[in-house]
């Protein structure tokens, strides 16, 4: 009977300990949960400022980084929380969005609640043309739908490659550009030849068409160095209404050095 009586005790102290127990840990989990819900509308993403822009718009970057943010694992743990989204997989998705952006830095100011975006666009250097006009950037990459007519203030390139390339593509080398970008700097500079438009053909071999009327024809494995000395050289050998009569020149060649004159009547 007494060995009955302890049994029953000892299962009333263990019933007691558990129901204790579990009335602490839901307190625990409720204080937790709390918690975390408050420290998430403390610190809440207040603002977003963007700077640096002038193609693209501060309102569409906005409304991508909202739209970023507002997938969070759960609402208690949202990714609008300043001290919880991650400033580099934002940075990743806008520059993969906005292929006009060059450069992004994002910084969070906690105490403000303010996210910063600061970011650079890429430089226009040429007018590239296939199907449609783009923008090209120093780095040969297209960014940017562009007008197909732009005057004389822009290089124009046609590409006529049977190749197919989309907003963001890198269509020129660019390394290759900048070689490029040296030799008609080179010529304006050296020999007064203005470069207005050029032709990417397959190879790629590169048309360049001057002011003059004369054309000047590289190529992807041109040493472009060699290439300017060549058409100082080629220049200099001919006197200027010489010149005025020549339809192109070769400089694919280090050593050599074809031309041809335009047929007289």
């Amino acid at each position: 009977m007494a060995l009955e009586v302890s049994q029953k005790f000892k299962g009333r102290k263990r019933l007691i300990f558990f129901k204790w127990f579990f009335l602490i840990l839901i307190i625990l989990a409720v204080s937790f949960v709390g918690s975390i819900y408050a420290l998430g509308r403390a610190f809440r993403l207040n603002k977003i400022e963007v700077a640096g822009n002038e193609r693209v718009s501060a309102g569409d970057i906005q409304t991508k980084v909202t739209d970023l943010l507002a997938g969070g694992l759960f609402p208690l743990w949202p990714e609008e929380n300043i001290l919880f989204l991650s400033p580099e997989n934002i940075a990743e998705n806008i520059k993969s969005q906005f292929s006009a952006i060059d450069q992004i830095t994002i910084r969070r100011d906690f105490l403000n609640r303010i996210l910063r975006i600061n970011i650079k666009e890429r430089d226009s250097w040429a007018v590239w043309c296939s199907e449609k006009c783009f923008y090209l950037d120093s780095s040969g990459v297209i960014f940017q739908p562009a007008p197909q007519f732009f005057g004389d203030l822009v290089l124009k390139i046609t590409d006529k490659r049977a190749e197919n390339f989309n907003l963001g593509d890198t269509v020129i080398a660019k390394e290759t550009l900048r070689k490029l970008e040296g030799f008609i700097s080179g010529i304006k500079n050296k020999n007064s030849f203005y470069v207005k438009t050029a032709e990417i053909l397959p190879g790629p071999t590169f048309w360049l068409y001057a002011d003059s009327g004369l054309k000047i024809i590289l190529d992807n494995e041109t040493d472009f160095e060699r290439a300017l000395e060549n058409f100082q050289i080629f220049t200099n050998s001919f006197p200027e209404k010489k010149l005025q009569t020549m339809d192109y020149v070769d400089l694919r060649f280090n050593d050599r050095t074809f031309y041809k004159s335009l047929p007289v009547f």
